[in-house]
């Protein structure tokens, strides 16, 4: 899935459907749980389900994505669950994000090619907070063939460690994560880091 309009066509149809095939990133929930609750940005929110998490446990969340389906099913979701959360639509390489935020996570958000994931880690990376954090997850390089990305498109744990100068990297390694279409698993990375503090 790489733009958009595909996103659209995953979550078009019941919400109580579409919701369950995204639970929350679990590697990103168990960051969350051990920081105090603050402001969270959620780049990539999908139908919401970190963003209510997150919510759920006291924090200031705002979710992007660059589905409008995706946007509208967070919307409902955060309504089923009974908590408050902003919700947008924004291309996560050009969105420009207002205000400063505690935790930034971006799952699977990075868009190819390259180039353009590179200026979406910036994004990310732009409104965290003096020792605030940043988290990603995204596909590896090694699953661009199974997930039809082209052989460039996919940034390695060290591209994106390169793209975050004056934050200290506290986790970056190889994980897996359910493929998109719900058949199995593919190779995926995560990397965590710590702004300095200014």
């Amino acid at each position: 899935m790489t733009d958009a309009a595909e996103w659209d066509a995953i979550f078009t149809g019941d919400p109580a459907v579409d919701v369950p095939q995204f639970p929350a990133n679990p590697h990103l929930q168990e960051l969350a749980a051990t920081l105090p609750a603050g402001r969270a940005l959620d780049l990539g929110c999908g139908p919401g389900t970190l963003s209510v998490e997150l919510a759920s446990r006291g924090w200031e969340v705002r979710g992007v994505d660059s589905s409008p389906k995706a946007i509208e099913a967070a919307i409902r979701h955060a309504a089923a669950r009974g908590v408050e959360a902003a919700f947008e639509v924004g291309d996560v390489a050009y969105w420009i994000p207002l205000g400063l935020y505690d935790l930034v996570t971006s799952s699977h958000a990075l868009p190819p090619p390259a180039h353009e994931a590179r200026r979406a880690v910036a994004v990310a990376a732009a409104p965290v907070k003096p020792e605030g954090w940043l988290a990603i997850t995204e596909w590896a390089p090694a699953a661009a063939e199974t997930l039809g990305f082209g052989p460039s498109d996919l940034l390695s744990r060290t591209d994106i460690v390169a793209e975050l100068p004056g934050f200290e990297i506290i986790r970056s390694e190889e994980i897996s994560a359910p493929r998109p279409d719900g058949d199995g698993e593919a190779p995926a990375l995560i990397v965590v880091a710590q702004r300095h503090p200014r």
